[in-house]
């Protein structure tokens, strides 16, 4: 690159430093430039759309990028990194998320700010790409919020009857702790003998009968009694467990099927999408030696045509050496 003296129109080079009152600019070849054509490529799935890549090269100055849908509408939210070649070009990779299934064509433009001039190049996006509404995911949802109404009923139900079983046994256990305070105290009153109440907690419904035996220490005297307690006494399984229950085993089998089902069409659609990034690479990759044997062809025709004039050239010369001028004067003479 050089400096250019805006009075004089002189060019002086980057190292030599600008005399005063003189501006730096890039040399007339550099000023302007105008990239190769945007290339677009789908490049996979990415959080909930489709990963669309814009790259291009060979631009200055700095282009500026547009996505547009197939309407003109453009798209505000995209990422783009612009690099610099040795010879001060600018190469650009844009990078957009297509949300939206709806909207078929994607195009990427590049713009030369300076001489208005612009490429664009257009995708389509087909619909399957984008991450489909797993039917696991529907059934989860329902299956949620079915268990969330069950547990709502059941929390209140069962708050419910608890209130009422612990109020029922309080109540039971001060009337039974009244009348034997008042019994204890008119025995103690009247001969000084001893009373006793055991209370025993019975789980399990299938006991049927208990016998409570009362033993005299001294004498070795046992008095017994047994008492049948009927099934109906115990307290029954509440619908809403058994509902909530049922609903947690359905939701753990949702649940297992949905992770399996999400994790094999994500491998699935991960390894398409491997597939056809290959296969573009591979096309590009082609085009790309097309272009270098076509430059290669085009320098040996070059080269061979060099060869023909020098040879034709030479042939000339000896064609019109010493020898034939000389012959040519003594013709001329005679």
């Amino acid at each position: 690159m050089k400096r250019v003296d805006e009075r004089a129109g002189s060019l002086f080079p980057v190292g030599a430093g600008c005399p005063q009152n003189a501006k730096c600019r890039a040399p007339p070849e550099l000023r302007t430039r105008v990239g190769s054509a945007p290339q677009v490529r789908i490049t996979g799935p990415e959080e909930d759309g489709v990963r669309v890549v814009c790259t291009t090269s060979g631009w200055f100055p700095k282009p500026q990028v547009q996505w547009r849908d197939l309407s003109g509408e453009k798209f505000l939210e995209f990422s783009e990194a612009h690099t610099k070649d040795a010879e001060g070009l600018f190469s650009v990779e844009a990078v957009l998320v297509v949300r939206d299934s709806s909207v078929g064509n994607v195009t990427c433009s590049i713009l030369n700010p300076v001489l208005g001039q612009e490429k664009a190049m257009a995708i389509f996006i087909p619909e399957p790409f984008f991450p489909q509404a797993s039917p696991w995911k529907v059934a989860f949802s329902v299956s949620l919020t079915v268990l969330v109404i069950l547990l709502l009923g059941a929390g209140c139900y069962t708050k419910r009857e608890h209130s009422l079983k612990v109020q029922e046994m309080r109540e039971k256990e001060i009337l039974c702790q009244t009348r034997e305070h008042d019994r204890q105290t008119k025995e103690e009153n009247a001969e000084g003998l001893f009373s006793m109440e055991a209370a025993l907690v019975v789980r399990d419904s299938s006991v049927g009968n208990v016998t409570c035996s009362i033993l005299n220490p001294v004498l070795g005297q046992e008095k017994a009694m047994a008492i049948f307690i009927p099934e109906p006494f115990f307290p029954q399984a509440s619908p809403w467990k058994v509902a909530f229950s049922v609903s947690l085993t359905v939701l753990v089998i949702l649940l297992l099927g949905a992770g399996c089902y999400t994790k094999r069409e994500h491998s699935l659609k991960v390894q398409n999408m491997r597939e056809k990034e290959t296969l573009c690479q591979a096309r590009d990759q082609d085009h790309q030696t097309k272009k270098e044997v076509l430059k290669d062809t085009g320098k040996a025709g070059q080269g061979s045509s060099l060869v023909n004039v020098a040879a034709g050239a030479e042939r000339e010369e000896l064609t019109t050496g010493p020898e034939s001028r000389a012959l040519g004067k003594s013709q001329s003479g005679a």
